[in-house]
């Protein structure tokens, strides 16, 4: 259980690089086929190429993650539930805005790896 929980760690610190250095597909390689993804003010996205669709234009949009913090984490047999907050860099125009929020995962074990299922956010405030 333990082991589940440092992977997780250390996949929230590659998701992070990967996204500020614009390698999403190597974001989209952390979920699953049919994950779901819930961002605040939208639809669900589901799929894999859906959600990579997604973060792709976050990040051309000029989209960076400033942190990404783990609060709890719970290990079960196949899945690993994941609470944390983050804040998120977004330009506007010639300005920029911080959104930071809090963020659920349910990771799913697939063929000995550890992948997002499911990613709901929420934002807590906008500065």
């Amino acid at each position: 259980m333990q082991d589940a929980q440092k992977i997780i760690e250390q996949k929230q610190v590659d998701i992070i690089e990967h996204f500020n250095a614009g390698r999403i597909s190597e974001v989209a390689n952390m979920l699953t086929a049919s994950t779901r993804s819930l961002p605040p003010n939208s639809e669900t996205i589901t799929g894999r190429e859906a959600v990579q669709t997604y973060w792709q234009a976050a990040y051309d949009s000029g989209a960076r993650y400033i942190k990404a913090d783990i609060k709890e984490i719970e290990v079960f047999e196949d899945r690993v539930i994941e609470q944390g907050e983050y804040a998120l860099h977004i330009p506007q125009g010639e300005n920029a805005i911080t959104d930071t929020g809090k963020f659920f995962m349910i990771w799913k074990r697939e063929d000995s790896d550890w992948k997002i299922d499911w990613d709901v956010w929420n934002t807590t405030s906008l500065t």
